[in-house]
């Protein structure tokens, strides 16, 4: 349908006074920030800026960059539920890879590249507590990785501990 309506043309939005989570890739040269509920890969300086989930009816949020700075881990409303996918660095159809009904947050990498760690409420009936869990970035089952109750946490470079 053809319409003069300005909110259906296409036009150029500053994001400038949006900008939350930015997060820089391992070598320094782009960095990843959320907007208006999507995710940006921008250079540090100069060059081009990608959208990287192109999502208007989401809430794209919680950006981490895979230590080999090939992925973008993220949360995402985007099914209903806040899941975690992972989407390429140069953009893409993301990939989703938990599928429980509670909520799952985005809150790093495993040093080794495989693994997204994620802050969920899963299994904690009848308190709403977060523990952290992990899930390969190929998809699969996700596994608890402690007891106590945690939000935020890495795991240490040789795979061992929780910091």
């Amino acid at each position: 349908m053809i319409s003069d309506r300005q909110t259906e043309m296409p036009r150029t939005v500053s994001v400038r006074n949006q900008i939350r989570n930015i997060t820089v890739s391992p070598e320094g040269k782009r960095a990843v920030f959320e907007a208006r509920g999507e995710l940006f890969n921008a250079p540090i300086k100069g060059g081009y800026t990608i959208n990287l989930t192109q999502s208007s009816g989401a809430y794209d949020r919680d950006p981490s960059w895979s230590p080999d700075g090939k992925y973008i881990a993220f949360s995402s409303n985007r099914s209903g539920n806040t899941a975690v996918y992972i989407v390429s660095v140069s953009g893409g159809t993301p990939t989703r890879l938990t599928w429980h009904p509670a909520n799952a947050i985005v809150r790093g990498w495993s040093g080794d590249n495989e693994n997204v760690i994620f802050a969920t409420t899963r299994d904690s009936a009848p308190a709403n507590t977060y523990f952290l869990w992990s899930v390969s970035r190929s998809g699969g089952p996700a596994k608890k990785l402690v007891a106590q109750w945690s939000f935020d946490g890495s795991i240490s470079p040789d795979g061992k501990k929780i910091i």
